[in-house]
Parts: structure tokens; C-alpha cells; sequence
């Protein structure tokens, strides 16, 4: 999917440098015009046909003379989208230490005699976004060195880390269930996310063939699909009942088709990581004999850790704009420097503590949540410039966090198969909404010149996925013309 939106990108990038002129170098000459005004006259251009029904702002300055190239709207407010993710990390940088790391802890309180553990197991998580299937597997082995077969007491998940509110404010009732909306919780496990593999069957009118992984017995699917012909249209839809995990799938899928893969978001993910847990125990050979629910832990013994370091997360968040790290970051902040349970309200007033440090005004911002996702987040160019500028002028170590967490063109992240003309010369967080787009970061320049940018475009209309390539290659154009005299 990806590729093919790349590719429609890079014709919308070439139709829009065909319909605007570019001044080279030598016409600068002739003519007299500065850089600056030649990228005013180019840009202008282009907002003033392609982006004039639109809502946008531009921030661009070079770090290296600490001017300002082009601005426009700088100080207006626009829904950042995933841009919100650099106010989070950057939060994060600036006050959580570099060796700081996630962790997801087992706890005992009972006693182990032979193969028997005499008590209960505990999980108690601190919103490791990158648990994963295979952590659980480093813990049965531990198990399995202890040699224990048999738990006589309860699995219990404590998830007293976070407050309950499991849910972004502002978020979209109507994304349900997809992946990139999920479920918010202190142990997470495979981004709280299931993954459903439709395959045709072999004989046309017979139910299409459905896989799930995780394999468990928390889930629950209906399948209303059918094999058609080659000559129909693969027409696959997927639903889930509110506060259930039952979900539904209908819709057509042609004999000759590809399986199609579905990544779905797990409604009470804490209770499904327990009988996840306890159903991979049973699969392994060790029983447990009483219950799992969830509970606070009231006492015991650390027993097993696994961790995970802040800059796997803090990258993943911003190399790949993952919402559920970005989210579980965001209430780890409160979390940790208000030793309280973490709050969006906590960390929100965090936030805005550093934002304030660093001279901005937080009257002129709106924070709902960590990752963007919400339509309630207001942030200008200004504000997000700001934030870098400041850790290039004041910490190079911070700066170096941050910058090496953003996506390089053409290399990795969101950026991997965009500014092919620019490979490894943009770094940038992205975003995206349907009728929002973003890019803040750096182009690095000739002759050692570092620019600095944020542009935001929003309310153009939901066409997706027409209007998603058009204002992305506009992004693109808009760089591509800086990089012609910078």
C-alpha cells in the first residue's frame, strides 16, 4: 500500500514541478534575485493555486545564519496529526533520563517447593510498548529453569501504572477497530493488536479459510465470507462489536486472490495479555490452578524483568509514528515524574511545563493525547520549530536523541519511499489524518546549511487516497525547491 501511494506521489510531484517554473541559478543571476526571494515567488505560486482552498502554515529557517527562509501562518493553529508526536518525545527527552527503560515485571508471593510454585504469579506492567509474543517466551524459560510445573494460585495482571481511561480523548469512534487506534494499557502485548488472515478457499461458494495470531481463546470470529470467482472484486470488511472481541467478517474474496491480512485492535488488551499468558503456560506444560483476573499487587517478590530501552520506543514513535508508543509514553511521563498513576491530565501539564521553559506560550497550544490521533490537538509550525531549534541551540546530546529518531528519506520509517530526489538528505516526522497533513523536521543542505522546517496542511477534502498523494507531493515540491539554492 505504501509503494503503490509512493508512486502516486511522485506524479503528483512531477505534474506540480511541470506546472510551476523553478529560477535556476543562472536566471538568479541575470535577474538579481536573492535565494530568498525566488523561493518566496515559487512558493507563493503554489499556494496561491494549489493550496488556495486550503488551510496551511510554513516555518522554514536555516539553522546556520538562524534566518528565516519562508513563512506563512506560522503562528496559526492547525491539527498537527502525528507532528504531536515530537512535542511527546521531545518531553521525554528533556525529562526522562537517557538510561531510562520500560519494563514489564513478574512477581511471586508464595514459595516454590520441587516443581510447584505455592502462591501467585503477578504481572505487573509499566506500558512496554514493545512486549511482544517472543517476551513471552523469556519468561517461560525462566519458569522452566526454576522448574516449575504447577501454580497453585492465580495469574494476576496488575495494571495500577496507568489510570484507566484506555482511550485518547478526541479519538474516532468510527476508526474502531482498527490497528492504529488501540486500546491503551500499562502491559501491552503485540500492540494490542490481533492480525486476521483471509484466504479463498479452494472451491468457489465454500467460506473463505481465517487465521489469527495470535492463536487464543480471548477472541472470537464470526465469518459471513464467501469465495467467489476470479471475476469478482475482493470485498473484505471487518467489524467488531463495542466492548467486545467478537469479531465479524463478510464480504467477498476471489479464488485466485492473495491472502488478505487485517491488523485489529484488542478491546480490554490487560485481560486478553493474562489468558494470553495463561493459555501459552497451559500449551507449555506448566498449570495454573486457581484464576487469572486483574488486580493490584499486594505483595512479593521480584521474581523476572524484562526490559526495553526509552530510545527503541522513542524511535519507533517517530521513525514510524506508532500510536501506542506514543501514547504509553505519554502517560509514563506523569507516571514517572509525578509518582502518580499516569494521567493524560498529568502528563498534559508536564507538557506544557517544558513548553513553557522554552518560552513558549502554552495559551496558544491544545494537547488531548500523545500521538496525534486526536482532532482536538492544536499546535502552529511555529511552536514545533520552536521545540527543535531549542535543542540544537542548547543540548547537542538531546539533539542527537531526537534528530536520529526521525525518519530519513528514502532509508527508513514513513519516509522510506518518499523524496527519492532528496535520499538521505530530509529528516522528518510525518502525519497524516484524512483531511491532515504534516512534516516538520530538517533538510540538510550544501555547504553545511541546516534548514530547519514544519508545514501543516489541513481541511482539504476526504478523497482518499488522491488527496493524501496530492498534499504529500505538494510537501515534497515545497523541499525540493529549497533544496534548489540551499
Amino acid at each position: 500500500m505504501i509503494k503503490k501511494f509512493s508512486k502516486n506521489i511522485f506524479f503528483y510531484a512531477l505534474l506540480i514541478t511541470f506546472t510551476f517554473s523553478v529560477y535556476s541559478n543562472e536566471e538568479l543571476q541575470k535577474t538579481k534575485i536573492s535565494p530568498k526571494d525566488a523561493i518566496k515567488r515559487n512558493l507563493d505560486k503554489i499556494i496561491n493555486s494549489e493550496l488556495k482552498d486550503v488551510f496551511v502554515g510554513i516555518k522554514i529557517e536555516n539553522l546556520k545564519t538562524n534566518k528565516v527562509i519562508y513563512q506563512l501562518n506560522q503562528n496559526k493553529l492547525f491539527r498537527p496529526a502525528s507532528n504531536q508526536k515530537l512535542i511527546t518525545t521531545a518531553t521525554a527527552i528533556e525529562y526522562l533520563p537517557e538510561n531510562f527503560v520500560f519494563k514489564t515485571q513478574i512477581y511471586i508471593n508464595g514459595i516454590i517447593e520441587d516443581t510447584v510454585l505455592n502462591g501467585d504469579l503477578y504481572i505487573k506492567g509499566y506500558g512496554d510498548p514493545l512486549f511482544q509474543l517472543s517476551d513471552l517466551d523469556s519468561i517461560l524459560n525462566f519458569l522452566k529453569q526454576k522448574k516449575i510445573k504447577i501454580i497453585t494460585g492465580n495469574l494476576i495482571g496488575d495494571v495500577s501504572y496507568f489510570d484507566d481511561i484506555y482511550w485518547g480523548k478526541g479519538w474516532m469512534w468510527d476508526d474502531e477497530p482498527k490497528a492504529f487506534v488501540p486500546y491503551i494499557t500499562p502491559i501491552p502485548i503485540n500492540s494490542n493488536t490481533i492480525i486476521i488472515t483471509v484466504t479463498p478457499a479452494n472451491i468457489i461458494g465454500e467460506k473463505a479459510i481465517i487465521k489469527i495470531f495470535p492463536e487464543n481463546n480471548f477472541t472470537q470470529i464470526i465469518n459471513n465470507t464467501i469465495t467467489t470467482s476470479e471475476k469478482e472484486t475482493l470485498d473484505i470488511q471487518v467489524s467488531r462489536n463495542k466492548t467486545e472481541n467478537i469479531f465479524t467478517l463478510s464480504g467477498k474474496i476471489p479464488i485466485n486472490s492473495n491472502a488478505k491480512e487485517y491488523s485489529l485492535s484488542i478491546y480490554r488488551p490487560e485481560e486478553f495479555f493474562i489468558k494470553l499468558f495463561n493459555e501459552y503456560l497451559d500449551k507449555n506444560g506448566i498449570k495454573i490452578l486457581g484464576r487469572s483476573y486483574i488486580d493490584t499487587l499486594s505483595r512479593g517478590d521480584l521474581f523476572y524483568e524484562i526490559t526495553h530501552k526509552i530510545e527503541s520506543v522513542i524511535n519507533l514513535i517517530n521513525k514510524n509514528s506508532d500510536n501506542l508508543s506514543a501514547e504509553n509514553l505519554f502517560k509514563t511521563l506523569s507516571a514517572e515524574l509525578l509518582k502518580t498513576k499516569g494521567t493524560n491530565e498529568g502528563s498534559i501539564s508536564i507538557i506544557k511545563s517544558f513548553l513553557a521553559k522554552i518560552e513558549i506560550d502554552t495559551n496558544k497550544i491544545v494537547i488531548a493525547d500523545g500521538s496525534g490521533v486526536s482532532r482536538y490537538n492544536l499546535v502552529s509550525p511555529e511552536i514545533l520549530t520552536k521545540i527543535l531549534k531549542h535543542f540544537y541551540q542548547t543540548d547537542s546530546t538531546k539533539f542527537s536523541r531526537l534528530f536520529n529518531s526521525l525518519s530519513m528519506a528514502g532509508v527508513d520509517g514513513t519516509l522510506k519511499n518518499r523524496f527519492k530526489n532528496l535520499k538521505k538528505k530530509i529528516l522528518a516526522k510525518t502525519g497524516t489524518q484524512s483531511d491532515a497533513t504534516s512534516l516538520t523536521g530538517f533538510y540538510l543542505g550544501k555547504s553545511g546549511n541546516i534548514i530547519l522546517f514544519s508545514i501543516i496542511i489541513n481541511h482539504y477534502p476526504n478523497n482518499y487516497p488522491n488527496n493524501f498523494n496530492k498534499y504529500k507531493a505538494i510537501e515534497e515540491e515545497i523541499l525540493s525547491i529549497i533544496a534548489k539554492y540551499y
